[in-house]
């Protein structure tokens, strides 16, 4: 019966949970204020794209990680909103004009 005890005990530990996840420098473009970043799980499988919101002024923002200095390139998410239209009008103007078409097959 002491064993039963002990088992659920080991099982009911207490587990160490902090997080030991690589974090990557970030400015918030609205505040300037200097955030630590893990990847997101988008971007661990190779996606690189990830979103959140600035724990200083609370703007929601869009991420890329930056490969070459190791950084998180952030934007307001409202920004990149218009920068993903801004280019997917110009390929569906290009690809009236005959010249194909980036994001043809993309939605």
């Amino acid at each position: 019966m002491m064993e039963v005890f002990e088992d659920i005990a080991q099982e009911t530990a207490p587990v160490d949970e902090t997080d030991s996840r690589k974090r990557y420098k970030g400015i918030c473009p609205v505040c300037g204020k200097e955030l630590y970043i893990c990847k997101s799980l988008a971007m661990l499988i190779g996606i690189n794209t990830g979103h959140g919101s600035c724990l200083g002024c609370k703007e929601f923002l869009h991420m890329e990680f930056n490969e070459q200095r190791q950084e998180m390139d952030l934007e307001p998410f409202d920004k990149y909103v218009e920068r993903e239209q801004a280019k997917r009008d110009a390929d569906a103007v290009a690809e009236s004009l005959g010249y194909g078409g980036f994001f043809k097959d993309d939605e």
